[in-house]
């Protein structure tokens, strides 16, 4: 699944605060499967697969039919995300490089 995710990791270096952030990185990921999943289909529309449409048409019958299912995916998916951060040793991303250096400078200046 590697050709999957190829886009993914271009896009976003590992580690950083959109990918390695509690709850914007699962989301982000699932928003990322999404439209891997919706263009897929639209692309093997010719094939006979569901049109993007009927897709999230799915997902909304999914949600309206068995929110506890949905919301207990969504907290396992959640869960893996922990797992892993914490198996990297620490939990919080790296903050942007510009951010670091404005609480540098500003902890610099002279109490007083």
């Amino acid at each position: 699944m590697r050709w999957l995710w190829w886009p993914y990791r271009r896009l976003l270096r590992h580690r950083s605060l959109l990918s390695h952030s509690p709850l914007l990185g699962s989301a982000g990921r699932l928003l990322y499967l999404v439209g891997v999943a919706l263009g897929l289909c639209l692309l093997a529309k010719p094939l006979g697969t569901p049109s993007p449409a009927a897709l999230l048409d799915q997902l909304h019958w999914l949600w309206r039919t068995h929110p506890d299912l949905v919301v207990a995916g969504l907290a396992g998916v959640e869960a893996s995300t922990w797992l892993h951060l914490i198996q990297d040793g620490d939990p919080m991303p790296h903050t942007p490089r510009l951010l670091r250096r404005l609480f540098r400078r500003r902890s610099k200046r002279p109490l007083g």
